[in-house]
């Protein structure tokens, strides 16, 4: 097994710092991830094939779990993607000096960067909301 960098988590979850030492860790799993989430997506559009079926009408709380269960799934795969894609300190489109930020001023791609974590860590905690609803 290789051997990784601790987390860094110095300046907080949110923090691109943080993200860049998990990324570190997800890129050499992002096309996995890729394939899990659009795996999952074609199970959820199976769900929604079968929840059109008349007869199929008494087990809809049962498929909306699972409806739920694979929402969450996809918002996990999509974000940690995205973790690995975004912030690896060497490939990523979301480190400074990436070609992505269009030679914007320093500051401008820091607070880029800062946005960038901010919305990937909301998509990463959908998945607790949606499972909190099922336990209510």
């Amino acid at each position: 097994m290789f051997k990784s960098a601790p987390l860094r988590t110095d300046s907080g979850a949110v923090s691109p710092a943080f993200l860049e030492s998990l990324a570190q860790r997800l890129w050499t799993y992002h096309w996995a991830l890729g394939v899990a989430a659009l795996a999952a997506h074609a199970v959820l559009l199976g769900f929604l094939v079968l929840i059109q079926r008349p007869e199929l009408r008494i087990v809809v709380p049962a498929i909306h779990v699972v409806f739920m269960l694979f929402v969450a799934a996809i918002c996990w795969c999509w974000g940690l993607m995205m973790v690995g894609v975004s912030f690896h300190p060497d490939r990523g489109t979301a480190r400074i000096g990436s070609p992505w930020f269009l030679r914007a001023p320093r500051v401008v791609q820091i607070a880029l960067r800062w946005w960038t974590a901010l919305g990937i860590t909301l998509l990463l905690m959908i998945p607790f909301v949606l499972l909190a609803t099922l336990v209510v």
